[in-house]
């Protein structure tokens, strides 16, 4: 739920899981999108699996920029 996500701590594992799937779908080129990360095992509802993506695309264009 959208109130998990303020939860401070650790990462957890579908954060984790949902970051490695997104960093494997870059590195090949590819957008990630809730059916990718869906396809990769990461549970939750279509609302939360969209924001995750955009959540995660930006974040790694963001490492992407940072790195020169």
């Amino acid at each position: 739920s959208p109130a998990e996500d303020l939860i401070p701590g650790p990462p957890r594992l579908k954060d984790v899981q949902a970051l490695r799937i997104a960093r494997e779908l870059a590195a090949a080129g590819k957008p990630v999108s809730r059916r990718a990360l869906r396809s990769g095992g990461v549970k939750g509802s279509n609302e939360s699996l969209n924001a995750l993506a955009r959540l995660l695309t930006a974040e790694l264009a963001n490492q992407h920029a940072a790195v020169p």
